[in-house]
């Protein structure tokens, strides 16, 4: 629970703000570049080139599972945090109904994954992924 001071009753859109800054608040990332240079993971880890064609394929998949949180509301009271980890491109569906198909739970490693994107890209959006499945795996 937080509490804000005001002088008096705040507009929708600063109520609307308060709560955003509440709920997600700014947090503090160094540039990718940062760790490489302190090497952070031993020197084994670098960013990549913006603009190669992995790369490219990487954002799209990050944008992708971005997407489908707020498509399909994985965020709920259990699954808080928690992505599904097999789409099938057939039926352009998660593979929630066949067995061993449902929720990730961090078995394929997808919090670090999202972290070590977190950190390379500094994106906000793939940090509160990463934060959030970490809470959801750890409690």
């Amino acid at each position: 629970m937080s509490l804000v001071a005001v002088a008096s009753t705040p507009t929708r859109k600063a109520l609307s703000d308060m709560s955003k800054t509440t709920s997600e608040p700014p947090m503090l990332l160094a540039s990718a570049e940062t760790y490489a240079a302190h090497e952070l993971f031993g020197g084994q880890w670098a960013p990549t080139i913006a603009d190669s064609e992995l790369e490219k394929k990487h954002n799209t998949l990050l944008d992708f599972y971005v997407k489908e949180v707020d498509q399909r509301h994985f965020y709920g009271f259990i699954d808080f945090g928690d992505v599904m980890h097999t789409y099938d491109s057939i039926r352009h569906n998660w593979r929630y109904d066949i067995g061993g198909y449902a929720w990730d739970n961090a078995e394929l490693g997808t919090d670090l994954w999202l972290w070590l994107a977190a950190m390379r890209s500094g994106r906000s959006d793939i940090f509160w992924l990463a934060y959030h499945m970490t809470r959801h795996v750890s409690e």
